[in-house]
């Protein structure tokens, strides 16, 4: 069974479902706010196109994203406030894995190495205990990105799971997770993903440069954000942009000479 495991509900979800049919993914996997809004949406499309659909959710922590999935999630719509989000501070990512244990759910570490968000997990991964899964197939992240998060999880013994991250229909499908067995609802896909049963695919390398989020104003631009080995601005970690001569005085041997390179006559040899 193939799942994209990442993918918003801004390019509709009627859409997304009809472009994963037609490209023969088996499922899709939400990951919008922690509030559940499009659960009933997820449920009708998947009703009407045949396909699996999970309702999850994305969490912006101060250490990277956090993908939650829930056995029950109708139980949070019920009026279980799991997790109260102050806009102008993330929750702590170790807060949101104990929220999420305690109701049976499952944490994968979101694209860990991708660094265009306001807090990258990165070699934090290591510190966060209680995640169940790491997202090492995503366009999002280049291929360096994705080859440290495929590190992580085999250091932490973690399964790898793929998700597109689409925010529109057309890229739906550009990462997946396999699943070995038939997932029904979002209880087994909890239970598949505890038990290491999923592998992450990827069918597209990097995603274009066109359709990649740019680098949120709240970070510093980084000499390491640049590809192609060219520098922003096309100035040097170390200083500004030299646009003189490189000495100001005179040359330190002289004015230059013309004649030959000894003065006296040659040397017997």
């Amino acid at each position: 069974m193939l799942v994209d495991l990442h993918v918003h509900s801004e390019g509709g979800v009627r859409e997304m479902f009809e472009h994963a049919k037609q490209i023969g993914l088996d499922g899709l996997g939400f990951a919008d706010g922690p509030g559940f809004e499009t659960l009933d949406d997820i449920r009708s499309a998947a009703r009407e196109t045949g396909l699996k659909g999970f309702c999850g959710c994305a969490v912006q922590t101060n250490r990277g994203v956090l993908l939650c999935y829930f056995p029950d999630v109708t139980a949070l719509r019920s009026g279980d406030p799991w997790l109260a989000i102050d806009p102008d501070k993330p929750p702590a990512a170790k807060d949101v894995v104990a929220a999420v244990e305690q109701r049976g759910g499952v944490v994968i570490a979101a694209h860990p190495y991708y660094k265009a968000i306001a807090a990258p997990m990165g070699d934090h991964i290591f510190s966060i205990s209680g995640l169940h899964a790491c997202e090492a197939a995503s366009p999002l992240a280049t291929g360096m990105q994705r080859d440290l998060a495929i590190e992580a999880s085999d250091s932490l013994h973690l399964p790898c799971t793929g998700g597109s991250a689409a925010r529109t229909a057309e890229h739906v499908g550009l990462a997946a997770t396999f699943f070995a067995e038939e997932v029904a609802d979002e209880a087994a896909l909890c239970q598949m993903i505890r038990d290491k049963k999923c592998f992450a695919v990827l069918a597209l390398g990097e995603l274009p440069r066109d359709a990649r989020p740019s680098t949120p104003a709240s970070r510093p631009p980084r000499f390491d954000d640049h590809r192609g080995g060219r520098r922003p601005h096309g100035r040097r970690p170390g200083g500004p942009r030299r646009d003189g001569p490189r000495r100001d005085g005179p040359r330190r041997d002289g004015p230059r000479r013309d004649g030959p390179r000894h003065d006296g006559p040659p040397r017997d040899r």
